[in-house]
C-alpha cells in the first residue's frame, strides 16, 4: 500500500547555481536537484542526481531560446 503525502522535502535555492533547487528524498534520505527554467511563459523542470547535471540543463535550456547561460557554459563569441 502506498502512503499517501509528498515523498518529497524541499531544501531551498541552490548556493551555487541560478534556478537550481534542492530537495530530499523522505524515504530514502537522498538529495535531489531540481532544474527549473521558464522561457517564453513554458516551465521546463526535471530532478538530477547532481547540482551541475541541473545547472547544464538550465544553460542549456536558455541557449536552446538564443539566451545567455546563467551557470556553467559561456557562449562562443
Amino acid at each position: 500500500m502506498r502512503s499517501s503525502g509528498n515523498q518529497m522535502e524541499y531544501i531551498g535555492k541552490s548556493k551555487k547555481f541560478k534556478n537550481v533547487y534542492i530537495e530530499k528524498c523522505r524515504k530514502n534520505k537522498t538529495l535531489l536537484y531540481i532544474a527549473r527554467v521558464i522561457i517564453n511563459g513554458k516551465l521546463k523542470m526535471k530532478r538530477f542526481e547532481t547540482e551541475r547535471e541541473a545547472a547544464l540543463f538550465v544553460d542549456k535550456a536558455l541557449i536552446s531560446f538564443n539566451k545567455e547561460p546563467i551557470n556553467i557554459l559561456k557562449r562562443k563569441l
